[in-house]
Formats: structure tokens, C-alpha cells, sequence
């Protein structure tokens, strides 16, 4: 199985595609949004593994964070829920700054 980076670049492949084809509406913000996601998805337990290990917490903490982020329900709380409030706050921040648009034209 490919590890975050190939998922990156089927996320960032992806959202260009989906942009194309719905005429910009998925904006560069949404691919932006999917691709961190990507990086960040159910495979970032091998990347945690090896962060966990060069740190130096061990193979038994890496295992369990990985069987945490595999499992279906822990995989919301871990990264699910966090992760949405964390888009939503920087999607918010980056709007008001003008850094990006906001497709359907409201303004936060």
C-alpha cells in the first residue's frame, strides 16, 4: 500500500481533474483541502511509526497509534473531527484575508 505521498499526488492529480470538469466551482482551495487530507488519511500511521520510532517512543506506542488510526470509529476522533475544525478555521481566516475566494460568494 502507498504511502502519503503517492496519496498526495492522486489527491492533488484528482483535484485538478474535478476542477476541470466542473468548470472551477471545485476550487483550488477544495483541492488544497483534499490533499492534506490525503497526507493526513488512514496510511499516516506508517509515517507515524517511523516518526515514533526515530524519536524514540518505541514500537509499542507507534502499533497502538496505528491500530487507533486504522480502526473505523478512533479514525474520527483522532483525525476526523479534529482535522474539520481545523479546515473550517483556516478556510475561515483565509477568506477574511483575501487569500482566497469563496465560491458561493458569502462572506465570513
Amino acid at each position: 500500500m502507498p504511502g502519503p505521498g503517492p496519496h498526495m499526488m492522486y489527491a492533488m492529480g484528482s483535484g485538478l481533474a474535478m476542477s476541470s470538469l466542473t468548470n472551477g466551482r471545485f476550487s483550488p482551495h477544495y483541492t488544497l483541502t483534499y490533499t492534506v487530507n490525503a497526507f493526513f488519511g488512514p496510511d499516516i500511521s506508517s509515517f507515524s511509526e517511523w516518526l515514533s520510532s526515530t524519536i524514540g517512543f518505541g514500537h509499542t506506542f507507534a502499533s497502538a497509534l496505528a491500530d487507533a488510526i486504522h480502526h473505523p470509529f478512533y479514525y474520527i476522533l483522532i483525525l476526523g473531527l479534529p482535522l474539520c475544525f481545523l479546515y473550517s478555521w483556516v478556510s475561515r481566516v483565509l477568506i477574511q484575508k483575501g487569500v482566497l475566494d469563496s465560491v458561493s460568494g458569502v462572506s465570513y
